[in-house]
């Protein structure tokens, strides 16, 4: 028997079984179909949530995500440094009588901006996908020597004013 004639002859009794029980057949191929479906949506959900991961991973130890990373911490770092001084030179101004009635303490103010710069320098720290990757891994970068949580506004002030 020729390898043709093996063919036409399952062809044969796969046309028969189909006409003796088509339903059965269809409902067959029907099942087929479905867990093949299921199976490549699976395959290619598990392959895009993968390539979304290490895409991610890329982008934050990247040049650009690092660069800015550096670049914003280090200005809000200096930036509570300043605020710090400011407010110390404000507490130690006092309110002069002859000078003019203000609405809000200038010592108030920048203790204010330094609460929000903190905020920020914290939020940042802590962020995977900010300046925490960048300071914990082995990336090139200014952050490692600087604090991971923003240090309070009397310690800052006794550190650098």
């Amino acid at each position: 028997m020729s390898r043709e004639d093996r063919w036409n002859d399952r062809a044969e009794k796969a046309a028969d079984d189909f006409t003796a029980r088509p339903v059965r057949t269809g409902a067959k191929w029907l099942g087929i179909l479905i867990v093949a479906s299921v199976a490549l949506a699976v395959v290619f959900g598990a392959v895009n949530w993968i390539s979304g991961w290490g895409g991610e991973a890329a982008r934050v130890t990247g040049v650009e995500n690092v660069r800015e990373q550096n670049t914003v911490i280090l200005d809000t770092y200096e930036g509570m440094e300043a605020a710090a001084c400011n407010a110390l030179q404000a507490q130690q101004a006092g309110v002069d009588a002859s000078g003019p009635t203000l609405v809000e303490s200038p010592a108030l103010a920048y203790n204010a901006k330094y609460r929000d710069l903190a905020r920020e320098y914290d939020r940042r720290m802590n962020n995977l996908f900010e300046a925490q990757a960048v300071r914990n891994l082995p990336l090139p970068s200014n952050l490692r020597g600087l604090p991971e949580r923003s240090p309070s506004l009397s310690t800052m002030q006794a550190e650098v004013c």
